[in-house]
């Protein structure tokens, strides 16, 4: 069975995010799927760009087959609008020609902006095969929520009728978070039946050693002298949306105990921001280490002892929570601290964490505590998040929901 998926970010291992159908692709192949992924030459998460040769370029990455559409670099917002429409004329323009082969099974056009609608819409209609539209993210409500513009905003227009057109044409709307049912069904009347949930997570090649947090002491390195700190850690991009300055906030209430660290890793848009916040308040048991590889992110949650994960307040996130950093640290081993407010709360499924409202330090600070004082709990909930992690969102797994999906759409519709 042949899928394509038109998506405009379909990064890889070596070119950067977003990975998420790479990884499903890897798996699904491993089921005899062939996979083909129509993607935007330039995306600004990105660490290395595709070489491309002309407007539509042919490659295969570890079995997957990449098709690159040509588009322009930006480095502001208009710029990246206007990437967004450019990539999406193109993937139009080209959706009947040799883009991809004869052979289509089901086509799947995934966001996070839902554009590409229109072109994979019209490559399934001329193939005559199944359409799902996949949602990462629920554009336009997630970027007024951040962005603060009014429901008239015309960019925030055309998302809400790209949306409209979406849920009208797709034969499945496919999400990573379970609650986008609800949205769905309040805002268009959505017959949930036609609703998919399949959940974020990664593709792991070989099941590495989980590092559980031992049911006695509490601190990370030689856990047998009283000395070793109680490592609170945040792995992920550094912006407003993260409530990382809660996190400082709460470093700083907890200053005076000797015993408690933070280390924050990665960088982004708010790196100096938050350095120059730290230093404001004097605080030495913060330290922020900036990016690091992929391949060392497994490296720095083993050295935690509790990872933090939180975002800003806002309407989109009552449907669900679904950041690729809860899931890494689930698979870690790790209790989580999650500061958010959400009707699905991953963690609460899990039962791995404590979870407490946006923009309280003082809650962030007590269960820190709570973790620190109590190494059995610590222990308990990193294994329930490792366990649940490997039941749910291990990508084999998620695989596997696809695969029963999509053959069930083959046979139901001609």
């Amino acid at each position: 069975m042949h899928i394509v998926i038109m998506t405009h970010g379909g990064g890889s291992p070596y070119h950067g995010p977003n990975m998420r159908w790479y990884f499903l692709g890897k798996a699904l192949r491993d089921l005899d799927f062939r996979i083909t992924i129509v993607s935007s030459s330039y995306f600004h998460k990105y660490h290395e760009l595709p070489n491309t040769d002309g407007d539509v370029t042919h490659e295969n990455i570890d079995g997957i087959k990449y098709v690159w559409l040509k588009t322009r670099s930006y480095q502001r917002r208009l710029g990246q609008v206007f990437n967004q429409f450019q990539f999406a004329f193109k993937a139009y323009r080209y959706a009947t020609s040799d883009l991809v082969p004869a052979d289509v099974d089901v086509v799947v056009a995934s966001s996070p902006h839902p554009f590409v609608i229109y072109a994979a819409n019209r490559l399934a209609h001329q193939r005559k095969v199944p359409l799902l539209y996949e949602v990462r993210d629920l554009w336009p409500l997630v970027i007024r929520g951040l962005s603060g513009a009014p429901a008239y905003h015309p960019y925030l227009l055309l998302l809400k009728f790209t949306e409209w057109f979406a849920v009208r044409k797709a034969d499945v709307i496919a999400s990573v978070k379970p609650g986008d049912k609800d949205y769905f069904q309040q805002m268009y009347d959505f017959d949930v039946q036609r609703f998919f949930y399949a959940p974020n997570g990664f593709y792991v090649d070989k099941v590495p050693e989980v590092s559980l947090l031992p049911e006695e002491g509490c601190g990370s390195g030689d856990l047998s002298t009283p000395e070793s700190p109680f490592v609170v850690g945040y792995v992920g991009a550094l912006s407003s949306y993260y409530g990382i300055n809660d996190l400082i906030e709460a470093a700083r209430l907890l200053q005076d105990d000797r015993q408690i660290r933070f280390r924050i890793v990665g960088g982004g848009e708010d790196l100096n921001k938050l350095r120059d916040m730290a230093k404001q308040y004097e605080l030495t048991n913060i330290e922020f280490v900036g990016p690091v590889p992929k391949s060392d992110v497994l490296r720095e949650l083993q050295s935690f002892n509790a990872c933090y994960v939180g975002l800003k307040d806002v309407e989109a996130n009552r449907y669900g929570i679904s950041c690729n950093k809860l899931f890494e640290y689930m698979h870690a081993g790790k209790p989580v601290i999650a500061s958010y407010k959400t009707d699905y709360d991953p963690v609460a499924f899990a039962r791995c964490g404590i979870t407490v409202p946006s923009g309280n330090p003082s809650m962030i600070a007590n269960a820190v505590m709570r973790l620190k004082e109590n190494p059995s709990l610590c222990h308990k909930l990193g294994k329930a998040g490792a366990n649940y992690f490997y039941d749910n969102h291990e990508f084999s797994v998620v695989a596997n929901k696809y695969y029963e999906l999509f053959h069930s759409l083959k046979k139901t519709i001609k």
